[in-house]
């Protein structure tokens, strides 16, 4: 029986059109999602989360050196485990590599209409499970993008490191329809094989109409005996159409603790991962890099190898793949109190990291929130100290450093408020602030932004105490939001242990962050996952 109503020829024709054009080079069907506004059916309706049982996926599994790390390979839309040839032996020399291909690609069943990254994600837990793999690098090609960050939200502490090559993550589809059945029904009795090209485009034409000698050519592979196979199953790419493209993966980043490498194919070759792509990226992921590579289209590991190669292990190499977290709070040296994660306040003079808001266009793609002491609480355990402003500085440039940034800037603290709750001149304070940066600024370049000439002299006045400092420690007049008046990618939000946006520059913080509740919401939910961790909530 049908649930909706048929779907307009030319529009679905268009839609594998434009997701044809996303060719790999080795004659390898790996593409990502449809642009949004093309895909006109998705599922209204909830599907049955039933993964696949581990014996009913196909997969490779390249053994590495002893002890090696696994770095887990998952393929696009319409691609399979084999497109990943090129790299996986060259990767197998130092990690154990795992390659499979997901639910209805491949060698792998093709079971149900449920094509969500949530089961996709599912699938691959049975997989690992299956092979007793506790931790790895996830890299995800284009739909496997989405598989990979679906997984890492849903099984914290799995994935090791993400690298997303060429796919964006937000929703890309317009409102969501029903599912037209009669449609999936003739789309799955399409074969595979055929003995000519005119009986193919033959198959084709009722359902693809003009577009069916195009498809001939683009979307399937010649026999030396002139047979055509289909490299791609119609059904599946209508059912991930309608579904994939219509998620929307901010939150699943958010919740993201790990390095994440995104890499994009050259926007003239027709990369999916479009400037909007981008820029969302780096809002919602504050120490993610993004990366370019020119000449490559959408199957960059098959047209342009080297140079993805490159890119990958540099990444693999600083760190990405070592165990290490790129973490979201820092708190050496700060305070811990049972009092503290009772009532959701950072340990006092820790700091945290999130995602810059509107502000990621203008070139500034983190905050980092120093939570100096309460502005609402006081008493011994609540109010800001020396200590706790030089630690919060020290965990703030740490953060910016684990994050993958050159440079941070911060602002003056010591507004009368703030002075009148710590107790000291304005003198005392910044050189405790400036004497925090010099012993703790290695490897980073530090701005400290002043917003007026009396401000900016007290902490030049402080620099001059520290005459080792060389120049990575400068103090500039202006706007900590502004890009232009001090150049750099991350900057410090002088906070509270309430991690919520206050009056002065962190009010000023807030305004161009442009959503400050999600901001303050994203700041929570690092925390508190901290706090599970270490064990006190």
């Amino acid at each position: 029986m049908k649930t909706g109503r048929p779907a307009p020829a030319g529009r679905f024709f268009s839609l594998l059109a434009i997701a044809a054009a996303f060719e790999a080079a080795a004659g390898q069907p790996a593409h990502g999602g449809f642009p949004g506004d093309a895909c006109p059916h998705a599922l209204k309706s909830a599907v049955s989360l039933t993964p696949l049982r581990h014996d009913e996926i196909s997969y490779k599994l390249l053994d590495g050196p002893p002890g090696a790390k696994t770095i887990v390979l998952i393929h696009g839309l319409d691609s399979s485990k084999e497109t990943f040839t090129p790299i996986a032996g060259e990767l197998s020399k130092k990690y154990r590599v795992l390659a499979y291909d997901q639910r209805g690609h491949g060698q792998t069943v093709d079971r149900g209409v449920d094509f969500s990254s949530e089961i996709l994600a599912k699938d691959m837990k049975s997989l690992l499970d299956h092979l007793g793999i506790e931790k790895a690098v996830l890299l995800g090609h284009s739909m496997g993008a989405r598989t990979a960050v679906r997984f890492a939200d849903l099984f914290p502490g799995q994935a090791e490191a993400l690298v997303i090559e060429d796919m964006e993550l937000f929703r890309r589809t317009r409102e969501l329809q029903v599912l037209d059945t009669d449609l999936l029904e003739k789309l799955k009795a399409i074969q595979k094989t055929y003995p000519s090209r005119e009986a193919l485009v033959k198959t084709l034409e009722p359902l693809y109409g003009e577009e069916a000698e195009s498809l001939s050519y683009r979307r399937a592979r010649q026999g030396p005996d002139g047979t055509l196979t289909l490299l791609f199953r119609p059904h599946v790419s209508y059912l991930y159409g309608s579904q994939g493209n219509a998620e929307d993966l901010t939150a699943a980043l958010q919740a993201i603790q790990v390095p994440v490498l995104a890499l994009r194919a050259d926007p003239r070759m027709g990369s999916a991962l479009s400037i909007k792509g981008v820029e969302h990226l780096k809002a919602t992921l504050s120490s993610v890099r993004v990366e370019t590579i020119e000449g490559a289209r959408h199957n960059m590991h098959g047209s342009k190898t080297e140079e993805f190669m490159a890119k990958l292990v540099s990444f693999l190499d600083s760190g990405a793949s070592s165990g290490g977290v790129r973490p979201a709070v820092a708190a050496e040296g700060a305070e811990f109190h049972a009092e503290y994660a009772k009532l959701g306040l950072a340990p006092r003079g820790s700091a945290v990291l999130t995602g810059s808001g509107k502000l990621a266009g203008s070139g500034i793609t983190a905050v980092i929130h120093a939570a100096t002491g309460s502005m609402t609480l006081g008493g011994p355990l609540f109010d800001p100290t020396l200590k706790s402003v030089a630690a919060s500085v020290a965990n703030s440039l740490a953060l910016a450093r684990a994050g993958g940034h050159e440079s941070v800037a911060l602002p003056f603290i010591g507004g009368k408020i703030f002075l009148d709750r710590i107790g000291v001149a304005a003198e005392t304070l910044a050189g405790a602030i400036v004497e925090s940066i010099v012993k703790n600024h290695t490897g980073l370049t530090v701005k400290i932004v002043a917003f007026d000439a009396q401000s900016a002299g007290t902490f030049r006045r402080a620099l001059a105490a520290f005459p080792g400092a060389g120049g990575g420690v400068k103090v500039v007049q202006g706007s900590i939001t502004e890009f232009k008046d001090h150049g750099c990618t991350a900057i410090v939000n002088a906070a509270n242990m309430e991690l919520q946006f206050g009056g002065g520059v962190s009010g000023v913080i807030a305004h161009a962050t442009g959503e400050p509740d999600k901001v303050e919401q994203e700041a929570a939910r690092k925390l508190a996952e901290f706090y599970r961790i270490q064990g006190m909530k």
